[in-house]
């Protein structure tokens, strides 16, 4: 069961035994049938990137761009939305690869838009953009703006580039 708490908060405390005090975490929110990845080459590991916050240091499983550097993540939440207050991005891959250059370097955030995709993501305006540091140790936390990530039913990341400006994009941890 996820989180729960007054209204659509969800952030009191969670109902996994194995992560008790997880309780502001994406993860448990996710629909794992709608969750995918776009210029990925699995798509299918798109809900891996979600998980833990004790697990947030593990190197897989792990999003890494095909085509290009650009890499587009569409997280869908179940039948109630979510409140985003905060996002924290680890880039870089598998801890045996790990490396700033692939690790992204902006995000942009599209909300409740469930018709995204490559050919269209200039025509939508931008919930929230961010400018991303290197952070292995996921540390470095992004606020969001509150306005824009309130009900939140799907969101989705795009990064369209990374530090060392190559063709891949590594994403390990949303």
């Amino acid at each position: 069961m996820p989180p729960h708490g007054p209204g659509f908060t969800g952030v009191l405390h969670s109902h996994d035994p194995e992560f008790p005090n997880d309780d502001w975490n994406l993860y448990a929110n996710l629909d794992v049938e709608l969750t995918t990845a776009l210029n990925c080459e699995k798509p299918e590991t798109a809900m891996g990137v979600f998980k833990p916050y004790a697990r947030r240091h593990l190197a897989e499983p792990f999003c890494e761009s095909d085509a290009d550097e650009e890499l587009m993540i569409i997280a869908h939440f179940g039948d109630s939305p979510v409140h985003i207050r905060k996002l924290m991005v680890i880039g870089g891959g598998p801890e045996d690869q790990t490396d700033a250059d692939t690790h992204p370097n902006k995000l942009r955030c599209y909300v409740n838009r469930t018709d995204l995709d490559f050919s269209c993501i200039d025509d939508y305006p931008i919930a929230q953009e961010f400018d991303l540091a290197v952070n292995p140790d996921g540390t470095v936390e992004l606020l969001t703006s509150l306005r824009e990530f309130t009900n939140v039913y799907s969101v989705a990341f795009f990064f369209p580039s990374n530090f060392g400006g190559g063709d891949k994009t590594q994403v390990r941890y949303i």
